[in-house]
């Protein structure tokens, strides 16, 4: 089939559980025991040099030592804190941006993505060439352009064609070893 003069394509618009989801992540990871760790074996080496003992230092060393890794850890947590507030509102962001999603048209040597939000228009057309690997989920193709960014294609918002025929294409274009599609279809 000529899918140059009649492309499939795929109208997806995204909630943002559906971009956490292909994210792999939850805002609530920690990586805060690492940090108090490397403190703690930081501070004693510090301490040790201060006193020029190398076994135990004296008690009021220790005792400094453990403030001080208390009040890194507090600190710690705080920019911590921060940095996910930051993350989840920047998501949040990208999300409201690609609420009203885009428009994919697959044709036969590339893809164009139509950006549909009002505030944010964007055209652009892309090479098959760019598609590092393509998985599947019941609900939507990912089409990897490197190991962490993909184009969130959802099957449902297909307007031309059928997920068949966009497989079809698609393995016309990216070697097989690259495409993990589901076997039981639905």
């Amino acid at each position: 089939m000529d899918y140059d003069s009649n492309p499939i394509t795929v109208h997806t618009a995204y909630t943002f559980e559906q971009v956490r989801k292909y994210q792999g992540h939850h805002f609530g990871s920690s990586r805060r025991p690492y940090l108090v760790l490397a403190t703690v074996f930081l501070a004693i080496i510090l301490v040790s040099i201060l006193t020029g003992s190398t076994l135990v230092p004296s008690l009021f060393w220790m005792g400094i030592a453990i403030i001080v890794v208390l009040s890194l850890s507090v600190l710690s947590a705080l920019i911590q804190s921060f940095g996910l507030n930051y993350t989840k509102k920047k998501h949040e962001a990208i999300t409201a941006r690609m609420r009203n999603g885009h428009t994919y048209s697959f044709r036969n040597t590339e893809f164009d993505i139509e950006t549909n939000n009002p505030d944010y228009k964007s055209n652009s057309t892309c090479s098959y060439k760019l598609i590092h690997r393509v998985g599947e989920d019941k609900s939507m193709l990912y089409l990897y352009i490197d190991t962490q960014t993909a184009y969130l294609v959802d099957k449902q918002g297909l307007q031309s064609g059928t997920p068949e025929e966009l497989r079809q294409l698609l393995l016309k274009n990216i070697p097989a070893n690259k495409c993990k599609f589901l076997k039981h279809r639905t």
